[in-house]
């Protein structure tokens, strides 16, 4: 976290020194300058991660600019599974103050295919993340077996949130 200060000096009344005021810029933040607004920037920023032996969930923070502020490491979970809370997801969003998120796992068997658990989570989180005002841009399932090429899933490309926009959650998706 970067904080600036800076110093401003103002003449109240004729009769009046002048008073100085400080003010505290408390969360400038730099971007990493990489764009998140195709799968494919997004697959760029993760082939360090795509062939991990368990499954991993992350979320990307985005600016105004749909540039990458941080990837954050949400969970760590097991060979088929990650588990979270919606809120976990969102925390580093309010705390990055982002404009957008994109959500980002792999899948360790080398299938990006998503499960009915990766259309459930997807579908509640957009739900979520329209309250909050915070846009999930996307959700890459990314994977990689042994030397072939890092594959992806986008669930946006393949229309998925189209339907989001349809439907409310079941009640089912609402249940922690």
């Amino acid at each position: 976290m970067l904080i600036m200060q800076k110093t401003i000096t103002r003449k109240r009344t004729k009769s009046q020194n002048y008073k100085s005021l400080t003010i505290h810029l408390s969360r400038i933040r730099e971007t990493t300058g990489i764009l998140a607004n195709q799968p494919e920037a997004v697959l760029k920023y993760f082939k360090d991660v795509a062939d991990l032996a368990q499954e991993a969930f992350w979320t990307l923070t985005l600016d105004t600019k749909l540039q990458i502020i941080k990837r954050h490491l949400v969970t760590l979970g097991v060979l088929d599974a990650s588990l979270f809370h919606p809120r976990e997801i969102m925390r580093p969003a309010i705390q990055d103050a982002a404009r957008g998120i994109v959500m980002v796992h792999n899948h360790p068997s080398g299938n990006v295919e998503p499960s009915v658990e990766d259309l459930e989570i997807t579908h509640r989180l957009y739900y979520i993340s329209r309250l909050m005002q915070i846009e999930l841009m996307d959700h890459i399932i990314i994977a990689k077996r042994g030397r072939k090429k890092m594959r992806y899933y986008s669930l946006r490309e393949q229309g998925h949130f189209s339907t989001f926009n349809n439907t409310a959650p079941t009640e089912k998706i609402f249940e922690l």
